[in-house]
């Protein structure tokens, strides 16, 4: 028999307050129903954390109580996996603290990989014809554009001009290519894994609409971050989100996506938060992000993850919040 949380969309704030509030005791509540019936022990079969904003902290370190949360976990054979709009090479420094368990899921589901064997469960490429176009009419949108190729080793990003703004250090950290040469055998050969477009959203959505005018809505769309009044968006393969990638991975474990616990904070872990059975936000998550959460963390910067996997197991080892 399976138990799943029921979770209330779009609430006003103050029944919100108290949806987050009940959120982690109705688990228990479910638990002990589960456990009466049938005996089972917790009605999370996986939980899916979100890298930057949530594992990580904000330098990008680990916060050394999420490493013992996992490992919590492993204790209580619950399976733990990561979904993240980072690419294989990006996310490699911190994978080995997910290796041997569930898939991974990598640029936001357009590659789900195993972690040991670097199996591919997934791979969903940005058609290059759709690609070279959005390419050779970003100039006119006055946007930066960024090629990304490949999956795995072999992952590296083109830029098609100079860029000086505030998404630099990660373009930097991911390996971007600045000699800026962007030759027509980029769209030839090899996958393109995805378009990233840095600059004004208004102007990407008046390019995007250019193109679904042009080829249909055969790719997808996410925003990843918004900073300073720019935009970071990521045009991919069809059915590419952290939603469609977490489906693929509840029917290869053959589980319920109602038995997930998945912890995000940003746009595009939103869609994510809709499907998951049990949604957790950490506290600096978007509030759009928390609107959807039935339970609130602490922040990136606070262990946050720890805290919700600590809630949820029972495990106090730190001071209770009043969230």
């Amino acid at each position: 028999m399976m138990f799943s949380l029921p979770v209330v969309r779009c609430m006003p704030a103050k029944k919100r307050s108290i949806k987050r509030f009940l959120g982690f005791r109705s688990i228990w509540l479910r638990w002990l129903m589960a456990k009466i019936l049938n005996g089972c022990e917790y009605p999370v079969k996986l939980v899916v954390i979100d890298l930057d904003g949530t594992f990580l902290h904000d330098d990008k370190s680990i916060p050394e109580e999420n490493l013992s949360a996992l490992k919590l976990l492993e204790q209580h054979d619950i399976p733990y996996s990561i979904s993240t709009g980072r690419s294989y090479v990006s996310a490699l420094p911190f994978l080995k603290h997910f290796n041997n368990h569930a898939p991974l899921i990598l640029q936001n589901g357009a590659l789900i990989l195993h972690p040991g064997s670097k199996e591919k469960l997934q791979k969903i490429a940005l058609d290059a014809n759709i690609a070279r176009f959005v390419f050779s009419r970003v100039a006119a949108y006055d946007l930066h554009c960024v090629i990304s190729k490949g999956w795995l080793d072999d992952a590296c990003l083109w830029l098609n001009k100079p860029y000086e703004g505030i998404y630099m250090p990660y373009l930097e950290k991911h390996g971007i290519n600045l000699s800026m040469v962007c030759q027509d055998e980029l769209f030839t050969e090899g996958e393109i894994s995805e378009l990233i477009l840095l600059g004004s959203e208004e102007k990407m959505y008046q390019l995007i609409g250019e193109t679904v005018a042009i080829f249909g809505d055969d790719f997808s769309i996410i925003k990843s971050f918004e900073w300073q009044g720019d935009t970071f968006m990521e045009l991919m393969g069809p059915q590419v989100s952290k939603s469609h990638s977490l489906h693929r991975l509840c029917t290869y474990l053959n589980i319920s996506v109602q038995s997930v616990l998945f912890i995000g904070d940003n746009y595009n872990d939103l869609d994510a938060m809709r499907t998951a059975g049990y949604p957790v936000a950490v506290a600096n998550a978007l509030e759009q992000v928390k609107d959807l959460a039935c339970f609130v963390s602490t922040s990136n910067n606070e262990g946050g993850v720890a805290y919700a996997i600590r809630h949820m197991l029972g495990q106090w080892t730190f001071e209770k919040s009043e969230r």
